[in-house]
């Protein structure tokens, strides 16, 4: 398909017809310019003007691509031409398209790779070493830092930090936004400070909510019955000052209730967390309950522990240390009748 000759044969045909470029362009709904173009071999016409063209003119499509006259002996071979440039054309153009394509594909993955590049060094995955928070100077409340799945809530604190081997720290409401770290990483690292015995762990029986402490900062991380999986990271007597404000649970005037125990024996679980301890009840029962390794106890002595209480059950020593929550253990000296053995309280909804 030639171009510029299809163009001359336009441009013959109208002066034949005696019609100007603007009548032509009127005609057919385009610009004097449109019609310039066509007749100089710039562009061709639109496949969409083929037929009005070839009204006017009163020739075929067939003529209109050969860019002159056909005579009827010549035209299906010429008829066969116009298909096989046609042909030739449309896959040239194909190719070309393929080209284009190829390579817009090419800038898009070389962009991505790039953004991804960026974020990734903009953002590392961090191996937490430490934990560090930045004391507030107001007054102490609590502060929600991040809406997912969870919150994360600050107290007494402007700012929390997860820092790196290389004293590299992040604040940790990024770091778990750029997925950075994640609320799993974050508890097994606090674990792991438990095992060296950094940070102390006191876990409660709402379903799982474990509390780590030491003598810098807080960590509550919730586990309850109804679904909460909140964090609460704060000053080191947090949950004390919060009077069980936290993980979804109502502040309240929470009674609690004395029991004391002796301390037959404590040997080792399968859970390496944990230890199996043999309590026995003055004039009562004797039991083997669970209680995480860290607990402050030793064998043949005795203790009083501190319950908060939620439910209602049958007073034994095993239920109690299922559903209640321990709040405090103490050892003491007293002896008979002098030890504590209050009734079991129930508080109401929490």
């Amino acid at each position: 398909m030639n171009q510029e000759k299809i163009g001359k044969f336009i441009q013959e045909l109208r002066k034949n017809k005696k019609m100007t470029q603007q009548e032509l362009a009127d005609r057919l709904s385009v610009t004097d310019k449109t019609v310039s173009h066509w007749e100089n071999g710039r562009r061709m016409p639109d496949v969409s003007l083929f037929k009005p063209l070839c009204e006017i003119f009163n020739i075929s499509v067939n003529e209109l691509i050969s860019g002159e006259k056909i005579n009827k002996n010549n035209l299906i071979e010429k008829s066969e031409e116009n298909i096989l440039n046609t042909i030739s054309i449309t896959k040239e153009k194909m190719k070309t398209s393929k080209k284009i394509i190829f390579i817009l594909l090419i800038g898009i993955i070389l962009t991505l790779l790039t953004t991804f590049l960026y974020h990734k060094s903009l953002y590392p995955k961090i191996d937490i070493y430490n934990i560090d928070v930045l004391y507030s100077n107001k007054t102490k409340k609590l502060k929600k830092q991040i809406s997912n799945s969870y919150n994360t809530w600050y107290y007494g604190i402007d700012m929390a930090f997860l820092c790196d081997g290389k004293e590299k720290c992040y604040e940790i409401n990024n770091a778990i936004s750029h997925n950075q770290t994640n609320i799993e990483k974050i508890k097994n690292f606090l674990n792991s400070q438990v095992k060296l015995k950094n940070i102390n762990k006191f876990s409660l029986y709402d379903g799982g909510t474990t509390i780590y402490s030491n003598n810098r900062y807080a960590v509550i991380i919730c586990n309850t019955l109804d679904g909460n999986n909140d964090i609460y990271i704060g000053i080191n007597n947090m949950q004390n000052e919060l009077n069980g404000k936290y993980c979804g649970h109502k502040e309240s005037t929470t009674k609690e209730f004395t029991r004391t125990y002796y301390i037959v024996s404590a040997t080792a679980d399968d859970d390496e967390n944990y230890i199996n301890v043999t309590l026995k009840a003055y004039q009562g029962e004797t039991t083997i309950i669970k209680l995480e390794r860290n607990t402050n106890i030793t064998v043949g002595k005795t203790y009083e522990f501190r319950f908060i209480n939620y439910y209602e059950f049958e007073d034994t020593i095993k239920n109690i240390f299922e559903y209640c929550q321990i709040s405090k253990i103490t050892e003491t000296t007293k002896v008979g009748m002098e030890q504590i053995n209050e009734p079991i309280y129930i508080n109401g909804d929490k």
